[in-house]
């Protein structure tokens, strides 16, 4: 996955002919490419039937130092189960499961986060804009732990 890409993440807030009325400071990431490990099979039961059955493994972007709730900051692994039904040629339908968890059983780390209103503030006290921001940042920190169950059904039509 190239993460690298994503270095900062930037907000301001624009009026509607498209200038800006405040911009945010940014907010540093520096998130690393990774890998991403994909395995699956499927086996052709019957006519009627496919079976399939996978795994991967998503590697965490960010060092701890960088850790935040707001994007993929963790190493994930999932399992998925699924069935494709075919009861007649035109018609198939396909029911999914999947199971994400993070592979670190908790993961703590912290962020470095800017308060855009205290660095305003900061600055109507007559600090200057460095100052203020020095002020205003702080480490959000946590521990994260991710888990998930996901299901789909789809329905396929051939013409």
């Amino acid at each position: 996955m190239l993460w690298s890409a994503y270095d900062q993440l930037d907000v301001a807030f624009l009026d509607e002919a498209g200038n800006s009325i405040y911009d945010m400071p940014a907010s540093r990431k520096n998130y690393s490419n990774t890998l991403a490990f994909r395995f699956g099979g499927q086996y052709h039961a019957f006519r009627w039937m496919t079976a399939r059955m996978g795994m991967y493994v998503d590697e965490s972007p960010v060092s701890s130092d960088y850790l935040n709730p707001e994007t993929p900051s963790m190493t994930k692994m999932a399992y998925t189960a699924g069935l494709s039904f075919r009861p007649v040629r035109w018609l198939s339908i396909d029911l999914a499961y999947g199971y994400v968890r993070s592979a670190d059983p908790e993961r703590t780390g912290s962020y470095p986060y800017t308060n855009p209103l205290l660095v305003k503030t900061g600055m109507a006290q007559g600090l200057d804009a460095a100052a203020a921001q020095r002020a205003a940042t702080s480490a959000f920190a946590g521990n994260y732990t991710a888990e998930a169950h996901t299901f789909s059904l789809g329905v396929n039509l051939r013409f």
